[in-house]
């Protein structure tokens, strides 16, 4: 009799060890990018289950846990895993009917009542953002763009512009960017994966513009008028001193005075608008502003858009 009570223990435990879930058999889907320290199983001690964690200190009982299966990206957007994105576990990869971007929180002025099913979307690895799975794909998206099913575009990298994501942003905003005095536009990457557009300025030539001209040696006394502030910069055997002009202040040396504020308010600079410079008054003082790179100051919107135009 004992032997068959203990026939039975042996068949029950093996029963219960067979249906148990254990990390070994990876029920999280731990691989790729869903790794640790990021994605965990833990086995709990005293019953036959794990726990899946993810990185946003949330976890599910014996069923992978995902940061986007609790993300509304918007009936437009895309939810990518992505620890990448400025600090951020997610990204949502969104459009606005006009144009493409990817940030790390709910798309921005959806629109749009259309719907995607979760069955049609695949999230990816950060580091090379694909194409997301549909059942239809007659768009080729480029350069790590992610395909939206809802709407049938592209999904862009912040790098990249376009129907197929195949204009680099940095190259069409060169095209909004004027350098003076012989300088060059090239787009350089920033620290947060951004695209910047920088100038590159001749020998003897300084500024975000190129638009300081140098005079050749040492900053000396009285060089730069009008409080104009004197500034060396040395390039191999090169050496110049420039003069940092006050706002409504222009030429080599400071010397044209050519804008003064009668009362508080937004101005044009005339001098400096293709630069995407305006002025600033605060009543009789006049404080320099400068737009986002490619926009120029709308003196009829009071504010800085990619109309703005510069006054003749």
């Amino acid at each position: 009799m004992c032997y068959i009570i203990l026939f039975i223990l042996i068949v029950l435990a093996i029963a219960k060890s067979s249906f148990a879930v254990q990390c070994n058999t990876n029920p999280c889907q731990l691989g790729g990018y869903f790794t640790p320290p990021n994605y965990n199983c833990i086995q709990l001690l005293h019953e036959s289950n794990v726990i899946c964690t993810c990185p946003n200190e949330q976890g599910r009982k014996n069923a992978p846990c995902r940061v986007c299966d609790n993300v509304h990206c918007g009936p437009n957007g895309v939810c990518i895993e992505a620890g990448w994105f400025q600090d951020s576990f997610y990204a949502c990869a969104c459009t606005s009917g006009t144009y493409n971007y990817v940030i790390p929180k709910p798309c921005l002025g959806v629109s749009s009542t259309t719907t995607v099913s979760p069955t049609t979307i695949t999230t990816v690895s950060p580091t090379t953002i694909t194409t997301v799975t549909s059942t239809l794909r007659p768009v080729h998206c480029l350069h790590g763009s992610v395909y939206n099913a809802a709407t049938g575009t592209c999904i862009c990298q912040i790098a990249f512009t376009g129907s197929q994501c195949e204009t680099s942003i940095g190259q069409e905003l060169c095209q909004k960017i004027t350098c003076v005095n012989g300088g060059v536009c090239n787009p350089v990457p920033t620290a947060n994966n951004g695209i910047e557009a920088q100038c590159w300025c001749l020998n003897g030539f300084f500024g975000s513009n190129c638009e300081l001209i140098g005079t050749p040696g040492a900053c000396q006394f009285n060089l730069c008028q009008n409080s104009g502030v004197c500034e060396e910069r040395k390039l191999g055997a090169s050496h110049f001193a420039y003069c940092q002009c006050p706002p409504g202040f222009s030429g080599r040396f400071c010397e044209r005075h050519y804008f003064t504020c009668s009362h508080s308010g937004l101005f044009d600079d005339s001098v400096n608008c293709k630069f995407g410079r305006y002025f600033q008054c605060v009543n009789t003082v006049a404080i320099m502003r400068t737009c986002l790179q490619g926009l120029r100051f709308n003196s009829m919107k009071m504010q800085c858009d990619a109309n703005g135009s510069c006054p003749s």
